[in-house]
């Protein structure tokens, strides 16, 4: 009867010890695979700031750029033109600046 009983126990032990160990290996998968998803998400995000960057540096770049010229059109005496007059010329005649 003690050897019996002793074989239920250690079984009992055994089967504890699987169940455990099944549940520990399934806690891992499934911090794992957490894990992962939300890298690949992580990364989708840093894809996406990292073009967002890229448009805001060229607008930045195009922003200056005409920033740079009014200041040079401004530091150079040009004003702004207030109406703009168009000289029509007929088919065959030629027009020369004189001096």
């Amino acid at each position: 009867m003690t050897k019996t009983l002793n074989i239920k126990i250690a079984t009992n032990c055994f089967t504890s010890l699987i169940l455990i160990l099944v549940g520990f290996y399934i806690f891992q998968v499934g911090s794992i695979t957490r894990e992962k998803c939300l890298a690949k998400s992580h990364k989708n995000i840093i894809f996406s700031l990292v073009e967002y960057n890229k448009s805001l540096s060229v607008n930045f770049s195009k922003a200056s750029s005409l920033n740079n010229i009014d200041n040079h059109l401004s530091s150079n005496s040009f004003v702004k033109p207030v109406s703009v007059n168009y000289i029509e010329v007929l088919n065959g005649s030629v027009v020369a600046r004189s001096q």
